[in-house]
Order: structure tokens, then C-alpha cells, then sequence
């Protein structure tokens, strides 16, 4: 619901206010209480405090109104794809039942994949929303340039300069 173009963050924060050039959400499996991450691109000439703000905002609309069925089915079908993609390819197929197997003890667990996500309903994306999105479950981490783009790579020994003295990666 959070994470592709067609999202309603993507839309929201890309495509409708302009603000951001990419934005995605979630989570990795862990064997601990891990992290839901949301990440936004702020657009250079936008105050990020802006774009956090419109985050809230639809992080705030999911609490209170919960995804259309026709946006829940997307997103399963998202999941369900990703997930199809990663079994045809042998590693793809040992990391599925390797997943299973350490975070759910049983390989065999990784079939029921598609199933489980069929599962889920808008109330539960709009329960866990109300659960977990609070502002006192927030950590904000905001990555700002010590110098504009323009002069980034300025010369040998700079941040993103190269051994031949121009800038990159």
C-alpha cells in the first residue's frame, strides 16, 4: 500500500505535490522487533520538513481511512509477484525456505506465502497502521549534502571525488 509508483505515497508526494523524486516503505524480516522504513527523495529545492509533514499526513489518512480493496489487491498482487519472481531461481527458491525455516520453523512454510497474504484485510492494514505509525514509535533521520550538488566533487580529496580527481561514485 505503501511502496511503488501507483501508492498513495508515491502519488501523493511524487506525483501530486510534486515534493519528492522517490519514495518507498517497509520492512525486513528479523528475528527481533524490527523497523517499518519509509524513504523519501526530497526534490533539491524543497524543505524537507515539507515533505515529512505530507508523509504524516498520509501515514494519518491510513489510520483513519483504510485502503480500497481495489488498492489492498494491488499491493497483494505486488507481494504475490515479488515473491513468484524470487522461486524461479534456485538461491531465490534456498532463501524462501531458508526465511521459513528461521523465522517461522518450518521451510515448508514459504508455500503458504500467497495464501497469507490473501488474507489480510483493509481493517488490518488500518489496525496495524493505528498501532505502529504513532509519532512516538518514530525515528527521523534526515540526510542533507554538506554542499550543494553543484559542488560536490570539486576536487581531489573531496566527498565523491575519485582518484582521478572528478567527481563520482
Amino acid at each position: 500500500v505503501l511502496q511503488g509508483e501507483s501508492s498513495r505515497l508515491y502519488r501523493r508526494l511524487v506525483d501530486r505535490e510534486q515534493a519528492a523524486l522517490a519514495v518507498y516503505g517497509g520492512f525486513d524480516y528479523a528475528l527481533d522487533p524490527t523497523l517499518f522504513q519509509v524513504f523519501v527523495q526530497v526534490k533539491n529545492e524543497v524543505d524537507p520538513a515539507r515533505c515529512e509533514a505530507l508523509l504524516y499526513e498520509e501515514l494519518a489518512r491510513l489510520q483513519k481511512e483504510p485502503p480500497s480493496e481495489r488498492e489492498l489487491q494491488k499491493a497483494k498482487n505486488q507481494l504475490a509477484a515479488g515473491f513468484y519472481r524470487e522461486m524461479e531461481t534456485i538461491g531465490g527458491k534456498a532463501q524462501a525456505l531458508g526465511r521459513s525455516d528461521v523465522y517461522f520453523g518450518d521451510p515448508k512454510a514459504c508455500f503458504q506465502t500467497v495464501a497469507n497474504y490473501d488474507k489480510v484485510t483493509a481493517a488490518d492494514v488500518q489496525r496495524v497502521a493505528t498501532a505502529y505509525f504513532e509519532a512516538r514509535n518514530r525515528t527521523v533521520a534526515l540526510l542533507v549534502p554538506e554542499r550543494p550538488p553543484s559542488e560536490q566533487g570539486a576536487g581531489p580529496g573531496s566527498p565523491g571525488a575519485s582518484a582521478s580527481g572528478k567527481g563520482g561514485l
